[in-house]
């Protein structure tokens, strides 16, 4: 039987034919759209949604020239986020509902993934796991581009699949093509393709054609090379924050316990010794064998994380969590088999696994509607809504404001301009630029020092603080804003703290407050 055939039989790879109605795979997707849509309103933006949604509100080529300059990572987001946002406006729900379509999309991808490669109630049962997860109904009400990564990136694998089915070249060339946009979502799905490779040498046989996984490739790396070599460009400083977060935090304390070359080549060893067992196992006779389809999810969940940490360790700490939430949908189809093939240890127990399946399944959907529900209840991350709301109420038209650190301004302004007959305060730093791209202008590196905040106080009277914060007690720098705003001649008399916003007064003695 020529090698064309034997992958036609495979099981892993056999379409598996979903009845005349297309609810099972529209199922899950409904689910996460209903899920995802409720309350998507109640929560403030925080920083990083605010800059889409200001992103959103440029023209076509002011857009093009800020993702060519610095927000190059999730270019093709803000690009389909503009033309929705043209649709239907640039508010909250708007800008959010964008991300809740991307993830009911992902959803039903991943009941079709899972179903070729699992079968129908192994596809269905990982659609609604997905589509109810609260990591993905997180990012579904979030404005960024992880919900759409999502969806390109099952896409893409379910592309792969049909590819090793069918030695289909315009499969091939699709997955070759979604994957580069996926890639222009997150940059760090470049590993995907890395996973794809290492999971095809540890198939039996020899299912692909050199010139189509040539093609598949060449083709993503000729898109992508010059956007990567553009990300290290413009991200050269813009991931310095990433140091001070858990993964960067652990990341410093593996450099600490060993130097990065012992690091690097103790993590090389494992991932050898690991494909070597995998390649082992998955030798059998014949083409097939149960750890075919574990073999593309597990590569498809180990990979990515284990080549972040070694770039992490060799380059820059580049440890987010939400950057690799590209992993979960392998996590939840191999759950979800899990779930549904219980293993038997006694004699008997073969007439409880469909008890114990069905129990397994109840609890763990249980699980995430209770999460979920958390997240409902759960405050905004932080509350520039509110903040906004009160400094606007309260001000002068001649008061001035000054933000810390200087891309506080950005969601500030979002809402500041949705508030009726708000008070064009005056900024005292960073200055005020016309328009949208005025606000953006905060994004980049801008010095400040006690000096810089003094001199650039002494004109005003009355001043509001805005500080983003995410301690209870002020940080260094907040002490030195402070300082300069006492060397100006400025007094405190009042101050708020919100959800990781607060918000003070400041007003110069013998002036009366209105």
């Amino acid at each position: 039987m020529t090698v064309a055939g034997r992958v036609d039989q495979a099981p892993w790879v056999r379409l598996r034919a979903i009845p005349g109605q297309a609810a099972p795979v529209l199922l899950p997707g409904l689910a996460c759209a209903v899920a995802g849509s409720v309350l998507l309103g109640r929560k403030s933006l925080w920083l990083d949604e605010s800059v889409s949604a200001t992103l959103a509100q440029l023209g076509w080529r002011d857009l093009a020239r800020v993702l060519v300059g610095r927000e190059t990572n999730m270019a093709l987001y803000h690009l389909a986020l503009k033309g929705w946002t043209g649709a239907f406006g640039a508010g909250e729900v708007a800008v959010r509902s964008f991300s809740v379509l991307c993830a009911a999309a992902a959803a039903c991808a991943v009941t079709a993934l899972a179903g070729r490669l699992l079968g129908r109630a192994a596809g269905l049962l990982s659609g609604l796991l997905f589509g109810l997860n609260p990591i993905v109904l997180a990012f579904a009400q979030t404005a960024r581009g992880y919900a759409l990564c999502l969806l390109l990136v099952v896409v893409a694998e379910w592309l792969l699949v049909d590819a090793l089915r069918r030695r289909s070249r315009p499969a091939w060339i699709g997955y070759a093509a979604v994957t580069a946009c996926a890639v222009a979502t997150n940059s760090l799905v470049v590993f995907l393709p890395v996973a794809n490779l290492l999971a095809l040498v540890a198939l039996p046989g020899s299912p692909v054609r050199r010139r189509d996984l040539a093609g598949s490739a060449v083709v993503p790396l000729l898109l992508v090379a010059p956007l990567l070599l553009r990300v290290h460009q413009v991200n050269a400083d813009g991931v310095g924050w990433i140091a001070g977060a858990a993964g960067g935090r652990l990341v410093q304390r593996l450099d600490r316990l060993l130097p990065a070359p012992a690091s690097l080549s103790l993590l090389a060893v494992a991932v050898a010794a690991v494909l070597a067992v995998v390649v082992r196992r998955c030798r059998p006779a014949t083409l097939w064998s149960p750890w075919s389809a574990h073999v593309l999810l597990l590569s498809w969940l180990v990979t990515p994380p284990v080549g972040v940490l070694a770039l992490s360790l060799a380059y820059r700490p580049l440890l987010v969590p939400r950057y690799l939430v590209f992993c979960l949908p392998p996590l939840v189809i191999l759950v979800a088999a899990a779930l549904l093939r219980p293993r038997a240890h006694a004699a008997g127990a073969c007439a409880r696994q469909p008890a114990r399946a069905a129990a397994g399944v109840t609890l763990v959907l249980l699980l995430s509607l209770a999460l979920d529900v958390g997240w409902y209840r759960a405050g905004p991350r932080e509350d520039w809504r509110a903040a906004a709301a009160e400094v606007t109420a309260r001000a002068g038209a001649s008061d001035g404001i000054l933000f810390y650190p200087a891309d506080s301004r950005v969601p500030f302004d979002y809402y500041r301009a949705r508030t009726p007959r708000a008070a064009v305060l005056e900024p005292v730093y960073p200055e005020r630029a016309a328009g949208v791209r005025g606000a953006l202008a905060a994004l980049g590196p801008l010095p400040i020092g006690r000096s810089v905040v003094a001199a650039s106080a002494r004109r005003s009277a009355r001043l509001w603080l805005v500080v983003r914060r995410d301690q209870a007690d002020p940080s260094a720098g907040e002490q030195v804003v402070r300082s300069g705003l006492e060397d100006a001649g400025l007094a405190a008399v009042g101050g708020r703290c919100l959800r990781q916003v607060c918000i003070a007064e400041y007003q110069r003695p013998g002036v009366p407050r209105p």
